[in-house]
């Protein structure tokens, strides 16, 4: 196998082993997951239509607004100015957007503490071979 101390001996191990995990990792995030949030911004629109296409079409009320409503009229009439409705439906995407991007951002967090480790692994196995080899 060689000798463990060769730097040449680690170049191969390291480029053979190490890179290749790391690159997996990498690439699935940049290659699988993060496209998934590429156009979160035409879902929030998307999502924005569909919730003020439901009001208008009468599939759904207006929500309840506590400075003007009672518990017993929450869904007895829809709203009454279609501009009421655009708002609340971009409000909604406003909301759904944040929650894509806080989701996307959590998994980049995650993916940052997946990378660290790995890194660690890595050099403990480095660390543990060299010692082990060391000691003979």
């Amino acid at each position: 196998m060689g000798d463990v101390f060769s730097g040449q001996w680690w170049v191969k191990y390291f480029h053979e082993i190490y890179f290749p995990q790391t690159e997996i990792l990498v690439n699935s995030l940049k290659k699988k997951i993060l496209p998934a949030f590429l156009r979160i911004d035409v879902e929030a629109d998307e999502y924005a239509n569909e919730i003020f296409n439901n009001f208008m079409n009468g599939n759904s009320t207006r929500p309840f607004n506590p400075e003007y409503d009672d518990f017993e009229s929450i869904y007895d009439y829809p709203f009454e100015v279609e501009a009421e409705f655009a708002e609340y439906a971009q409000e909604q995407a406003i909301e759904y957007y944040g929650l894509l991007e806080g989701a996307r951002q959590t998994i980049l967090n995650a993916y940052a503490i997946i990378l660290h480790h790995l890194f660690e692994q890595q050099l403990f196995l480095f660390y543990r071979k060299r010692r082990r080899r060391s000691a003979k």
